[in-house]
């Protein structure tokens, strides 16, 4: 009896020292298989990836010469812009979209009490969704900024629109031409505004010609075909300017 009751014990004690020892080892991978439930939910940018996890916000990435804090468009946002473009809205707000040459751009004039000269033009239109000076490339265009506030404003009779004069006439009287002045918002071929000119007055201010770009508002009629004239940049002489932003 002695003999069987000390196998019994023997048997007893591995059997006890075997639970033991896979105790850990169970709670161990129970955690494990735990942990990798949690982050099968995301991606490995962090992105949710199981229905009903909330979506994450679109993140706006700053320009290279961002001086001013606005922020560039997400992708959500382009793709807005796209969905809207047979109708001719912008996202912006009281902007209006027109289809140029190659991509669309959304249009605003903007006004000041004071009077401005060039740079100070160029700098509003920086200040709003961080725009740039447009041109006008198209009746179209012409005919819509008749019917804004500051466009069909017989108080404001010019406005400043893109354009420079070119180098070949920097020190040199010029006359009116397809080539006398440059575009430089790049959205348009300038065969449109080049083509109606008022004339090329070349005056000259502070050392050089008026090298910058006006278009005749109201009360010019717009049955006119001619509007634009070259204007002085470093002459706080106007009140508005024409701005805008690429689309597509």
């Amino acid at each position: 009896m002695s003999g069987k009751l000390i196998l019994f014990l023997l048997f007893g004690a591995v059997f006890l020292i075997e639970g033991i020892s896979r105790s850990p080892m169970q709670r161990d991978v129970a955690a494990e298989e735990s942990c990798e439930e949690d982050d099968g939910e995301y991606d490995s940018q962090g992105r949710p990836t199981r229905v009903g996890a909330p979506k994450p916000k679109p993140k706006r990435k700053e320009a290279d010469d961002d001086w001013d804090g606005v922020e560039d468009p997400t992708d959500e946002d382009y793709l807005r812009y796209e969905n809207t473009n047979q109708e001719g809205v912008c996202i912006l707000g009281e902007w209006r979209m027109f289809k140029r040459r190659n991509e669309s751009v959304c249009l605003k004039i903007f006004g000041t009490i004071h009077k401005i000269d060039g740079r100070t033009a160029a700098d509003i239109c920086r200040a709003n969704h961080n725009a740039r000076m447009m041109t006008v490339d198209s009746q179209e265009e012409r005919e819509w900024i008749y019917t804004t506030e500051l466009g069909g404003n017989s108080t404001y009779h010019y406005m400043y629109v893109a354009g420079y004069r070119s180098r070949r006439c920097k020190n040199a009287v010029c006359t009116a031409s397809m080539d006398a002045f440059e575009e430089v918002d790049r959205t348009a071929d300038h065969r449109f505004i080049y083509s109606k000119w008022e004339g090329i007055l070349n005056e000259y201010y502070d050392f050089e010609y008026s090298n910058c770009l006006a278009m005749h508002v109201m009360p010019h009629p717009i049955s006119l075909p001619n509007f634009i004239r070259d204007w002085p940049c470093k002459q706080a002489w106007l009140n508005t300017v024409l701005c805008g932003v690429t689309v597509m």
